[in-house]
């Protein structure tokens, strides 16, 4: 018979990748989060469960050998089961409690933004997981059972963890009936003694390495993860997962010349090095992104770190005079306004960031208010960050329609639009003037990034 693995809340893409072998049958579920819930989560939780969340598993849960969840929001996912999820109910609870207990199958749950009332509803009690409380970043091996597993895929947990955990002293009589087989062992721990991931041993030996359930962090890499601990898994259960048993001492270099040893040694000093070049160039990589944030906050911020954003990029990258109104104390103009110099004309700029995904006329308004008090200054801009929240791909485009002629007398410049021409002056070799030309025109100022550059190809 197949060895059959469930993946849940885990995409297409990420499936497809896992390269098991032929034998194995892969399917894919989805469970929600849990919505707040004032009530205890012991009293009643049947008709609870059903208005809480919901779930998608293919086949009952005791059909698969080894069971991954994935405790974190993937975006999308649940409109792509939406048609086949049903409320969740006390049968789901007692089939994991059952599966964990019966050693029925491998239970392996990353945690991420899920709430912690989940892992009850997975037959996981005694067990609480908290949200991060600080940035330590560092992790710690403690396991003997699976320190070479556990030890070699450190580097791939994503720090900070989203979830720390902690294992209750217990005074449920759900583990008073299973106290003698009730052992939780910690794998991993960060410097400050917070555990970042445990597992059950179904043993009433402490020696005895029966494990059922894992929690882990998330990893950066879960193939490289869910396909390392299913070969574990073998190990300990060669006739259970036949098809991942690999046993370690037929592919070792134990039984072979030093000369092998010697080739080993040569790849890890090999590593050691590009971890070092790695290590500089990343160090570059933050020193780039910090000397270019001001891009990314023309897309992302509002108010003062908005305005200074766009300050700098008209002075650094498109080599203009600029004058910020706020610090001009000889200046009645709200603290939103700029004035710019280009070719030798004056041009009053308001800048505004906003919430809303059509945003209202009243910022062309203002505008036409500050001109007539600064009447020296003939022609304005309206320079507009909106929609904050969204990805600027998908927002909409403002003031269309009826609106249209709103800002066919001032120069209306989508902050998407500065960025881009930004980005083409940096990056793909446009003049400052060539972008001073098309940004300073009356009307809505019109310019695509992805068509300049196919131009240049």
């Amino acid at each position: 018979m197949l060895s059959r693995i469930l993946l849940v809340n885990f995409t297409q893409n990420e499936t497809d990748k896992l390269k098991l072998p032929e034998k194995v049958e892969i399917n894919r579920g989805y469970l929600s989060d849990i919505l707040p819930y004032e009530k205890n989560y012991n009293e009643d939780y049947g008709e609870t469960l059903k208005k809480m969340f919901r779930a998608y598993f293919p086949l009952a849960i005791h059909e698969y050998k080894a069971i991954f969840i994935k405790l974190h929001t993937v975006p999308n996912l649940e409109e792509e089961f939406a048609e086949k999820l049903e409320p969740y109910n006390e049968k789901y609870v007692n089939d994991f409690i059952d599966y964990v207990l019966s050693n029925k199958g491998f239970l392996v749950v990353l945690l991420g933004d899920y709430t912690s009332a989940v892992l009850f509803h997975l037959g996981i009690r005694g067990i609480t997981i908290h949200k991060t409380i600080g940035r330590d970043k560092t992790v710690n091996n403690l396991n003997e059972e699976f320190n070479k597993l556990f030890e070699e895929i450190k580097g791939e947990v994503i720090m900070p963890t989203e979830s720390y955990i902690t294992v209750d002293s217990g005074k449920d009589s759900f583990y008073q009936e299973f106290s003698s087989r009730f052992l939780v062992k910690n794998i991993y721990k960060n410097k400050a003694g917070d555990i970042l991931g445990c597992y059950h041993n179904n043993s009433m030996h402490y020696s005895d390495c029966c494990p059922t359930f894992f929690l882990l962090p998330l990893f950066r890499n879960n193939n490289l993860l869910i396909k390392k601990i299913l070969k574990e898994f073998a190990m300990h259960s060669p006739k259970f997962l036949p098809e991942f048993y690999e046993p370690d001492w037929q592919n070792s270099d134990k039984y072979l010349p030093l000369e092998v040893c010697g080739y080993e040694k040569k790849i890890n000093k090999i590593i050691e090095k590009a971890k070092s070049l790695i290590a500089d160039v990343e160090t570059k990589q933050k020193i780039a992104r910090e000397k270019y944030k001001f891009l990314s906050n023309l897309l992302t911020q509002k108010n003062d770190i908005l305005k200074e954003s766009i300050i700098y990029t008209l002075k650094e990258v498109l080599g203009l005079s600029v004058i910020d109104a706020d610090k001009n104390k000889e200046t009645t103009l709200a603290h939103e306004d700029i004035i710019i110099e280009v070719n030798g004309e004056q041009i009053l700029a308001e800048i505004k960031g906003d919430n809303a995904s059509y945003p209202g006329t009243g910022h062309i308004a203002q505008l036409w208010k500050h001109l007539k008090n600064k009447k020296e200054i003939e022609r304005g801009a309206l320079i507009l960050n909106y929609d904050v929240n969204v990805e600027p791909e998908k927002r909409k485009t403002a003031y269309t329609g009826e609106e249209e002629h709103q800002i066919e007398d001032i120069i209306f410049i989508d902050a998407r639009v500065l960025h881009d021409l930004a980005i083409t002056v940096i990056d793909y070799g446009m003049t400052k003037e060539e972008a001073v030309e098309i940004l300073f025109q009356n009307g809505r100022v019109m310019f695509d990034l992805d068509d300049y550059i196919n131009s240049k190809i």
